[in-house]
């Protein structure tokens, strides 16, 4: 099986090289061999910082044809800024017009490349999909996000997260609705955990979603989750915060998207 490879960046802090790659894949081995135009050939088992996320994204994929066996559909893989410098990965099937456009949202200290495993599937079938990082998150991390997103700020820090990730949502189709790529008519969005939140923020923020799949999260903020104290213990300028952002307290904007929630009995 042969992808097309397309890395792009043009003020990343991982390279500013355009990187073209060719993966194959068989039962018996990989073969990953390309050219960044600057350093000649490149192989998947070279490990130095500048190349460190095109070989993560490689060996992601690497795993995930496998598991999923051979298939004919070559995919274009695209990873940088887009619109005012929202990271992202995007994955889709090399030559094809007018495709359903799918955001697949990461958890809590996650990043756009950690959602191949549900993104390469999706875009074998004919997709376009987008794994953006979320805010603090990926390119955009903090060295102490434990400390900052996590500490006794979190629930500040976790509706900038929701809100500010939401917010590119909405940027990345502003980029892409007008793209012969995309059918502007079928956007939809999905997540787990974190991603599952930002989901539910999503759809009430932005009315050309159309479908959208949270997993592993709740539409109400006001609910302890993470590291969330009771809302009874917040300040009250974070509680009109929340309020106001709450998917819970908005529903009213979910009521024309199709909506598939899936969260365990633990959840």
């Amino acid at each position: 099986m042969a992808h097309g490879f397309s890395y792009m960046n043009t003020e990343s802090p991982v390279s500013m090289s355009k990187i073209q790659l060719g993966l194959e894949i068989s039962k018996e081995s990989i073969l990953c061999r390309g050219n960044d135009g600057i350093n000649g050939t490149v192989s998947i088992e070279i490990q130095n910082d500048e190349k460190k996320a095109m070989l993560r994204i490689a060996n992601e994929v690497s795993k995930v044809a496998i598991s999923r066996g051979r298939t004919d559909t070559k995919l274009n893989f695209e990873y940088g800024l887009f619109g005012d410098g929202i990271p992202a990965l995007c994955c889709y099937p090399e030559h094809k017009e007018n495709l359903p456009l799918i955001f697949l949202n990461h958890g809590t200290a996650g990043d756009g490349i950690s959602m191949l495993f549900m993104g390469l599937p999706l875009a074998q079938e004919g997709f376009f999909v987008i794994m953006p990082d979320a805010r603090y998150h990926g390119m955009r991390g903090l060295k102490d996000f434990s400390y900052q997103v996590l500490g006794k700020d979190y629930k500040r820090k976790y509706l900038e997260v929701l809100t500010g990730t939401a917010e590119d949502i909405t940027k990345l189709i502003d980029v892409f609705e007008n793209d012969r790529r995309i059918d502007k008519n079928k956007i939809g969005i999905a997540g787990t955990s974190q991603g599952g939140f930002v989901t539910f923020m999503a759809i009430t923020k932005d009315k050309r979603l159309k479908a959208a799949a949270p997993m592993i999260a709740t539409p109400d903020l006001e609910d302890k989750y993470g590291f969330s104290p009771d809302f009874t213990e917040l300040s009250e300028d974070i509680k009109a915060e929340v309020i106001k952002n709450s998917p819970y307290r908005n529903y009213e904007n979910m009521l024309f998207v199709d909506l598939l929630i899936q969260n365990g009995a633990d959840d």
